[in-house]
């Protein structure tokens, strides 16, 4: 396959006519005031996505046709110098592809994963002007919130799927499948129950959170969320 070959295909799946109607089709509604900014970029994020799906999946299609014809080449050529130099590039050009494919597979990730962190960021956001304005009750419903949000995300890059939602040790049991998957007990689960505890006596009986309380909260989901996190990213990194 030659080069010029090779881009007008990906020319046809980065340009999709169907996808560019749709997106300029959103853009003239969200001028009119018919769709939400969100929308919009919802639906972008949508064509991004199914632009990279596409050409990770045109790439095998392109190493095998690739493989074929200079395996073709290899048999028409009598001289084992120019069948070694012909290998060789065949293991350069499956190497390249293969590289082509992890950074594709970690771009679609990103952005499949991006309304999730989004959201995750916004409850966060709220957690902690909660906790300016003291209002340290709804700081402990927020930033447990936020860390549900956040397992959710990390356990969806995990599993490909989205957990379901069975009752109240929802966290806790995202929590256990995650360090399962990882092969590492991040030591949290009785903590993460603790705070659900607290978390329940505030919408319940109404208790009262004093601001050391507030901060301990605080601290402790935002520093162990990003250990999961990093290790997270770790080791996709190293698939």
């Amino acid at each position: 396959m030659e080069s010029n070959e090779l881009y007008q295909l990906l020319e046809k799946i980065i340009f999709n006519e169907e996808g560019l109607d749709t997106l300029k089709s959103d853009i003239l509604k969200l001028e009119k005031g018919t769709i939400s900014s969100k929308q919009l970029r919802e639906q972008f994020l949508k064509e991004r996505i199914r632009m990279l799906e596409d050409i990770t999946d045109f790439f095998p299609f392109y190493a095998g046709r690739l493989q074929h014809e200079i395996s073709e080449q290899i048999v028409d050529t009598p001289s084992n110098s120019n069948t070694n130099i012909l290998r060789q590039q065949i293991q350069e050009r499956e190497e390249l592809l293969e590289l082509i494919g992890t950074k594709l597979h970690t771009l679609t990730e990103k952005f499949r994963l991006e309304p999730y962190l989004e959201k995750a960021q916004e409850i966060y956001n709220d957690a902690e002007k909660a906790m300016e304005e003291e209002r340290y009750e709804e700081f402990i419903r927020l930033i447990y919130l936020y860390a549900e949000k956040y397992a959710k995300s990390v356990y969806i890059s995990l599993f490909n799927s989205e957990p379901v939602e069975k009752n109240e040790r929802y966290l806790t049991e995202m929590i256990k499948k995650i360090q399962d998957h990882l092969q590492h007990d991040f030591g949290i689960i009785d903590k993460i129950h603790r705070w659900r505890l607290v978390r329940n006596e505030i919408a319940h009986n109404h208790i009262k959170i004093d601001r050391k309380t507030a901060l301990n909260a605080q601290k402790f989901f935002t520093t162990e969320f990003h250990r999961i996190n990093c290790l997270n990213s770790e080791q996709q990194e190293n698939l």
